[in-house]
């Protein structure tokens, strides 16, 4: 502490030195400031040509002169050229050869000053008597080098001061730190007495406590002193317990979960291979769908392709039908005009037989006639063979006629039977045509019942990859969390608890 305080009490005399050094600094800047813009005014009123340059530069002289600075007024301004001969300088001669001048210390003052002016400016340290007690004092000047005359102005001011100061601020400074530091020494002795008995025990002693806990000693009780129940060494202790405590309880809970974690982790496995089972017998499934699917769009189309086939039936066996019923209707026409050709016939055959018995009674009487007769008789005979050829015929015909009628009325009790038929076939066909088309209709509803049922199994089966895929997850976390709970166990398990002994 005592270092500390020394090093700020010397930093700050040292920065107080810096500060007036600064100071001293700044004002020969200015002064020589002033001197360059005195110099300039009469430059200028030379180039104006109100003043011929030696006498601009006499008047100048004369003005320097006047330019005394300090509190004592004791410090000046000088002016040299570049070859380092005197100018102006209030206690040398105008015009002095100051080339070879050096300090006791060997600064060659003009010449490092003449040099400094070429390079734009510059302060140089060196030393100097006093003029008063002749005594070697340091001290700083200030040049600038005027260009239009070619002149180095500058100007100085001794610089003992500052170390004086810079002493006195020591010592200043030290008289405060000696003070401060008694109180200060005092206060941190009242503050480590109240430490000592706030850690209750050496500090060393604490930290062997808290060093066995870091290693995981926990079954070493520590010292307390008697009723000390605030202290450092009390929490220690009291942490020592509640730590014990707290780690035996986290080395059994660590035991429960990573068994717990083993049978999750178990059980993951289990179901995450069940699942992908699952999800192998669903892609299969959707497979079986989709083939189920096209079997069923293709007996749809086949079923609404019957269903046409059906209809075409229906329409031709209902012209069947009005076919079959035309015809039953021309066989009664038949069946009619054979009757009337029948009675025609009869009548024919009637005729015959009383043409038969006309050329019969003709041939009686031309039999009577005798032999007048003759000719007549053969007539009749002729008559009643033809009558006779006649009734044969119209007999063969009516035959014939009979045998047609009975033909025709059983081919009309067949095109009655096929009429009536035709009539259940258009009835069946119309059935089956009706039949067609509620099982197209069903088939399109089956075949989009399907096609739901397939998208519902092929979504079940995206299901059932993720829930693969999260399963796998929770079997690597369950594994992850098995590896942290032997790694929690691992940790804890270092600690030595009271159960342990």
């Amino acid at each position: 502490m005592w270092l500390v305080m020394i090093a700020i009490v010397v930093s700050m005399a040292w920065q107080s030195r810096n500060v007036m050094f600064d100071e001293r600094q700044e004002a020969l800047s200015n002064t020589i400031g002033m001197v360059h813009t005195l110099l300039n005014g009469y430059a200028e009123r030379v180039d104006s040509g109100e003043l011929s340059e030696e006498e601009a530069k006499a008047r100048a002289t004369e003005d320097l002169d006047a330019m005394r600075f300090g509190a004592d007024r004791d410090n000046y301004v000088f002016v040299f050229d570049s070859d380092a001969e005197l100018v102006y300088h209030p206690r040398r001669d105008a015009g002095s050869d100051m080339s070879d001048y050096e300090d006791p210390n060997g600064v060659a003052v003009y010449h490092d000053l003449a040099a400094l002016g070429e390079e734009g400016g510059g302060y140089l340290p060196y030393s100097s008597r006093d003029a008063n007690s002749d005594a070697l004092f340091p001290k700083l000047s200030y040049v600038e080098h005027f260009t239009p005359w070619g002149w180095n102005m500058a100007a100085g001011v001794y610089t003992n001061d500052i170390q004086s100061a810079f002493i006195d601020k020591l010592w200043q400074y030290a008289l405060v730190l000696l003070v401060a530091g008694g109180f200060l020494t005092a206060a941190f002795l009242l503050v480590i007495r109240n430490v000592y008995r706030s850690l209750g025990g050496e500090p060393d002693e604490a930290a062997r406590v808290v060093g066995r806990i870091a290693e995981g000693d926990l079954t070493t009780p520590t010292a307390l002193r008697e009723g000390d129940t605030h202290s450092l060494m009390y929490a220690i202790e009291r942490m020592r317990l509640e730590l014990s405590k707290t780690i035996a309880r986290i080395r059994e809970s660590g035991e429960a979960i990573e068994q717990g974690t083993r049978e999750i982790a178990s059980g993951n496995n289990d179901l995450s291979s069940r699942t992908e089972e699952q999800a192998s017998s669903l892609a299969e499934t959707a497979s079986s769908m989709e083939e189920l699917t096209a079997t069923v769009r293709q007996n749809a189309d086949n079923a609404d392709q019957a269903n046409k086939v059906s209809d075409a039936t229906t329409a031709s066996v209902a012209h069947g039908q009005e076919v079959i019923s035309q015809v039953v209707s021309t066989m009664g026409e038949i069946r009619s005009s054979s009757s009337k050709v029948a009675d025609i016939i009869s009548m024919i055959d009637d005729i015959a037989f009383q043409t038969n018995l006309l050329a019969l009674n003709a041939s009686v009487e031309a039999a009577r006639a005798g032999e007048q007769g003759r000719g007549f008789a053969v007539v009749a005979s002729e008559v009643r063979n033809l009558a006779s050829r006649s009734a044969d015929a119209a007999r063969d015909i009516k035959s014939l006629i009979e045998g047609s009628v009975g033909h025709v009325n059983a081919g009309a009790e067949l095109v009655d039977q096929a009429d009536s038929a035709m009539g259940e076939i258009r009835e069946g066909a119309q059935r089956v045509s009706d039949l067609m088309a509620e099982i197209s209709a069903a088939s399109q509803e089956q075949s989009s019942g399907i096609e739901q049922v397939n998208q519902a199994v092929t979504q079940m089966d995206q299901v059932t990859q993720q829930n693969a895929a999260l399963v796998q997850q929770a079997a690597s976390a369950a594994g992850s969390l098995e590896t942290q709970a032997g790694d929690l166990y691992q940790a804890v398990v270092r600690f030595r608890v009271a159960s342990d002994r």
